[in-house]
């Protein structure tokens, strides 16, 4: 009898442990593929309401906090592609609209700590946000109340048959504060 308890004892913690390893909530984020526009999605796509894209997104200003490579197979580069960036640059900011991006960076170039307004509209019925000639900026893929996950166009690269191919990284936006958002707009000029 006692022998039957310690087995039935541990197939129920063995089950517990499974379906706790397998709840992750970024589970959806793991692996994206390519939409039939060109643009990754994760392989679990949940669109963004238009309610929720009004009360989480627009009037808040983001800042990038976590940026990663999505690779050509579709797996994301472990490796934080944003930490290259920042030791030279600085994270981007973002407040959203729906027919605008601002853009808060640091221009290497000048140097001088700029913002610039992008005529981006917000198209509902994918979540992204294209310009008049058909450019994707962003797709938001997940949105709360602290945190929006993004797949953003990053550049254009060569390919093997030296034509042009996008590049794309899945990005983690976290929203400001008050304050923080104060902040950015006293370092940030035109």
């Amino acid at each position: 009898m006692k022998t039957m308890k310690l087995w039935r004892n541990i197939l129920v913690m063995t089950a517990a442990m499974l379906s706790f390893a397998s709840c992750s909530s970024d589970d959806d984020e793991d692996f994206f593929t390519i939409g039939t526009d060109g643009i990754p999605m994760p392989a679990t796509y949940h669109s963004v309401s238009q309610a929720d894209f009004q009360k989480f997104i627009v009037g808040y200003c983001w800042k990038e906090t976590e940026m990663h490579r999505i690779n050509d197979d579709g797996s994301i580069e472990e490796k934080d592609y944003g930490w290259d960036l920042f030791g030279w640059c600085g994270p981007s900011y973002y407040e959203f609209g729906d027919q605008t991006i601002i853009h808060y960076v640091l221009n290497t170039g000048i140097p001088a700590y700029v913002h610039y307004t992008m005529n981006y509209k917000y198209d509902y019925s994918n979540n992204i946000y294209i310009n008049d000639n058909n450019h994707f900026y962003f797709r938001l893929i997940s949105v709360s109340e602290t945190t929006v996950k993004v797949i953003k166009w990053e550049s254009e690269t060569t390919d093997r048959e030296g034509g042009y191919k996008p590049e794309f990284l899945y990005v983690v936006l976290k929203r400001l504060t008050n304050k923080e958002l104060a902040d950015v707009k006293e370092q940030y000029s035109e």
